[in-house]
């Protein structure tokens, strides 16, 4: 009688894990970092990359789409790691129009794609030579959402029975805890 459920469930929980394109989940061969390109361009021109980090801007033409990123390290994912240290900036170029109220300031996205060119900005006064990727998967990543989780404990927090310990809703069992959001409130 379960084994529908079961298998439904297994197959929509595998599903889930594989939203995320295989180009940008694993890196190319060569796994070129941004700091190798931006000392010897030439060197690395025509190879395939895998870089992310967030968007700083869109700029759509009649002819192409430029996003600018800053650039950071990719997590076992794929997806940018945020807390560690920018690495520079890269420019993506897409002849698909992309919609700069979906591709927001501040998002996290992961290029995959091919090394063309070096285009000359202005970032504050000073003039900066960054690399193009072109033909390039873009994978705009969701927001984190924190919420809090069940905090199951306290100085008497249930009881041991028949099945191991068993919280309970009283003596500060089933509370919320999530560095200090709320905790169980005990009177005694």
């Amino acid at each position: 009688m379960y084994k529908p459920i079961i298998l439904i469930l297994s197959i929509l929980s595998l599903s889930a894990c594989s939203t995320v394109p295989k180009t940008i989940r694993y890196a190319p061969e060569s796994d070129i970092q941004l700091s190798e390109v931006r000392h010897n361009f030439a060197d690395f021109q025509g190879n395939a990359v895998r870089w992310g980090g967030t968007l700083v801007n869109v700029k759509n033409t009649d002819a192409a789409s430029h996003l600018q990123i800053l650039s950071y390290p990719l997590n076992y994912n794929g997806r940018p790691d945020l807390s560690a240290d920018p690495q520079g900036r890269f420019l993506v170029k897409s002849n698909e129009f992309l919609d700069p109220e979906y591709y927001t300031k501040d998002s996290e996205i992961t290029v995959a794609g091919v090394l063309t060119d070096q285009s000359q900005q202005t970032v504050d006064k000073k003039s900066l030579n960054l690399p193009v990727i072109e033909d390039a998967q873009i994978y705009r990543w969701r927001k984190y959402r924190q919420v809090p989780y069940p905090y199951y404990g306290g100085y008497y927090g249930g009881y041991y029975g028949g099945f191991g310990y068993c919280p309970t809703p009283f003596y500060g069992g089933f509370g919320f805890g999530y560095r200090g959001f709320y905790r169980p409130y005990r009177y005694w």
